[in-house]
């Protein structure tokens, strides 16, 4: 059995009402979506949207956020082969350190090479997104991942 191939596309602002009642029904916040300087990513197979993943870009380090697999497709790599491309998406903006938090995904994003980190190291611009400062628990995985 072959596997299919996933392609990218950068979301629009059209895009926005859909990537938002993704994240709602993946219990994922939303409320900084449309105040964000995030650029989100659409994974498509065989034209049926799959997943999504945002980057807030801040110069040379990124927040990796709002990564989705549609449920179906989850434990089949299709999660592996959406960060992948993100990451590589990551490296062409320039990032060379990208940082994420997680209450759920420590153990999957630590198979794509993301270490645990503690939040007193984040970068001020990091510490200063909604995400890190007010939409994340502080329960939540704190981890980075050097891509350059």
């Amino acid at each position: 059995m072959t596997k299919a191939v996933l392609n990218i596309q950068a979301a629009t602002q059209k895009d926005i009402p859909e990537i938002k009642q993704w994240l709602i029904s993946n219990d994922l916040p939303t409320e900084d979506i449309d105040g964000t300087s995030a650029h989100f990513f659409l994974f498509y197979q065989q034209n049926q949207l799959v997943g999504m993943s945002g980057i807030e870009r801040f110069e040379t380090v990124g927040l990796l956020r709002s990564v989705v697999v549609k449920r179906m497709l989850r434990n089949n790599n299709v999660g592996f082969d959406l960060v992948s491309m993100t990451i590589a998406q990551a490296k062409k903006m320039g990032i060379h350190q990208l940082y994420l938090l997680t209450t759920t995904a420590d153990k999957f994003f630590r198979k794509l090479g993301f270490v645990d980190t503690d939040r007193a190291t984040a970068p001020e611009c990091i510490k200063l997104t909604h995400e890190f400062a007010d939409l994340c628990p502080e329960s939540a995985s704190f981890m980075t991942l050097n891509i350059h």
